[in-house]
C-alpha cells in the first residue's frame, strides 16, 4: 500500500508524512513550496524527513497530478491524504485568486484521478471555518451554510465536491475540519507564533475583538494521530450508501485568546506589549467542538495545552536560535 501525501511540508504534511515514514509506510509526497509563507521554513522541514519519493509540483496543472499517479503507480489499494491547500482567512479576501487556484482546482485535480485510479480512500483537510457564525460547539451534522471568509467557502466547497464523487463514483471519502492544529514546525501566521514571536522580540501585539475570541487548540500529534486511525476506510457513513463522513479533529480544549496569552508569557517570563483593537468581520467569534471522535481514534485523552505549549517554545526558541 502506497500513501499519497499533497502538502507534505506544509505544517501537518509534514508531522504525518515523518510519523508515516518512520512507521515503516511507503509514502509519496507532493508540494509546491508556496510562497504563502517562509519557503525557508518549509525548505528547512524538508531537510528533517528522512529521504522519499517527492516532486515539487503545482496540482493546478491537471497534468503533473496525472503524471504524479502515473509514476508511482497510486491506484487500487492506495490511499490519498489531500492537505495541499492555501491557507489564511484574512488573506483570502484580499488575494482570492491563488485561493481559487489551489484549494478548487487543485483540490479536484487530486480527486478526480484519486477516484480515476480506483485508491481504496481519499481523505481531505477541511477547516472549521466552515462553521460560520454556527453556535458552538460545532457538531458534524451542522449546516456550515454561510462561510464567512472565501477560505471557508473553498473549503465548504472540497467537502461538497468530496460527497459528490463518493456518491457517484463509489470513492470513500473523509472530509477533516481541523480545530487549531498547533505544535513544532508550526506556521509563522499562527496565533501562537505570533505571540511568541512578539513576546521574545519585544513586539507590539494586536488582539482582534480584544482578545475576547475562543479557540480549541489541538496538538499535532494528536491531529497525526487521528489521521493514521482513520486511514483504513472501515467506517459506517450517516449517509446511506456512500461512503462519506465528516469528521471534527479537536482536543475540545477551548481558550480566550487573552488567556492564551497570559500562558505564553508565563511560559517565556516575558510580559506583552499589547494593543487591543475590535473584531474582524471574517473571524469566528467562538471555535469550539466536541472531542469525543477524536478522543477515541487516538485512544486517550488529549495532549494538555501546558504540555504542548511548553514544547512549542522549546522548539521555537531553539530553531530561531540557530
Amino acid at each position: 500500500m502506497k500513501i499519497l501525501v499533497t502538502g507534505c511540508v506544509g505544517f501537518i504534511g509534514f508531522h504525518l508524512t515523518k510519523a508515516l515514514l518512520e512507521g515503516g509506510y511507503a509514502v509519496v509526497g507532493v508540494d509546491n513550496l508556496d510562497t504563502a509563507y517562509s519557503v525557508e521554513l518549509k525548505e528547512d522541514r524538508l531537510q528533517v524527513l528522512p529521504h522519499f519519493p517527492y516532486r515539487r509540483y503545482d496540482l493546478s496543472d491537471a497534468s503533473l497530478v496525472s503524471k504524479l499517479f502515473e509514476e508511482f503507480g497510486i491506484g487500487y489499494g492506495d490511499i490519498v491524504i489531500h492537505l495541499a491547500a492555501r491557507a489564511g482567512v484574512r488573506a483570502s479576501s484580499l488575494y482570492p485568486h491563488p485561493y481559487i487556484k489551489s484549494n478548487l482546482v487543485g483540490f479536484h485535480n487530486v480527486l478526480s484521478e484519486a477516484t480515476a485510479h480506483k485508491c481504496q480512500h481519499f481523505i481531505f483537510a477541511s477547516s472549521s471555518s466552515v462553521y460560520g457564525r454556527a453556535e458552538p460547539p460545532f457538531v458534524e451534522e451542522d449546516p456550515a451554510a454561510f462561510p464567512l471568509s472565501l477560505y471557508a467557502a473553498t473549503k465548504r466547497s472540497n467537502e461538497l465536491m468530496g460527497y459528490a464523487y463518493s456518491y457517484t463514483h463509489g470513492i470513500p471519502v473523509t472530509g477533516l475540519r481541523f480545530l487549531g492544529a498547533y505544535g513544532e514546525w508550526g506556521r509563522p501566521d499562527s496565533v501562537i507564533w505570533i505571540f511568541l514571536e512578539g513576546l521574545l522580540n519585544s513586539k507590539e501585539l494586536v488582539l482582534l475583538n480584544e482578545g475576547e475570541n475562543r479557540r480549541d487548540f489541538t496538538y499535532v500529534a494528536d491531529v497525526v494521530e487521528a489521521i493514521m486511525a482513520l486511514m483504513p476506510p472501515t467506517f459506517e457513513s450517516v449517509h446511506p450508501g456512500v461512503p462519506y463522513r465528516i469528521l471534527n479533529v479537536t482536543s475540545g480544549i477551548n481558550v480566550r485568546i487573552l488567556d492564551l496569552l497570559s500562558m505564553l508569557e508565563e511560559e517565556v517570563g516575558v510580559k506583552a506589549n499589547v494593543r487591543k483593537v475590535g473584531p474582524n468581520p471574517s473571524d469566528i467569534v467562538s471555535a469550539s467542538a466536541d472531542p469525543f471522535n477524536t478522543l477515541k481514534l487516538i485512544g486517550r485523552e488529549a495532549t494538555t495545552l501546558q504540555i504542548g505549549l511548553s514544547r512549542f517554545s522549546d522548539w521555537f526558541k531553539s530553531y530561531h536560535s540557530r
